[in-house]
């Protein structure tokens, strides 16, 4: 199970919990993404998240960059998630917890 922890201080609902077993989930502006997050400078969908091989990694799809604990992923790039990560997104910080 992978749980995102979603923080915009521009929001009063913030944070927001989201927990996931599956091996595909969405993130993005669009209504069909499993988190969704309604900002200008998030893309349509700006990340996956993968579970493969007993592990979870992220891929960034956004043409606005997307940060992994301060670096700057590139499009298309693959990085494994771990408990403690953060990614940066527009406005959005999220926290993940992996159990």
């Amino acid at each position: 199970m992978i749980t995102f922890i979603v923080r915009n201080e521009e929001s009063p609902d913030s944070p927001k919990e989201y927990s996931f077993e599956k091996k595909l989930i969405k993130i993005g502006r669009l209504d069909e993404n499993d988190i969704i997050l309604k900002e200008n400078y998030i893309s349509r969908q700006h990340f996956l998240v993968i579970y493969d091989e007993g592990k979870y990694k992220i891929i960034d799809t956004s043409k606005n960059g997307t940060l992994l604990n301060g670096e700057l992923l590139s499009r298309d790039q693959e990085k494994i998630l771990k408990t403690g990560d953060n990614i940066k997104i527009g406005d959005f910080s999220i926290n993940v917890i992996i159990k």
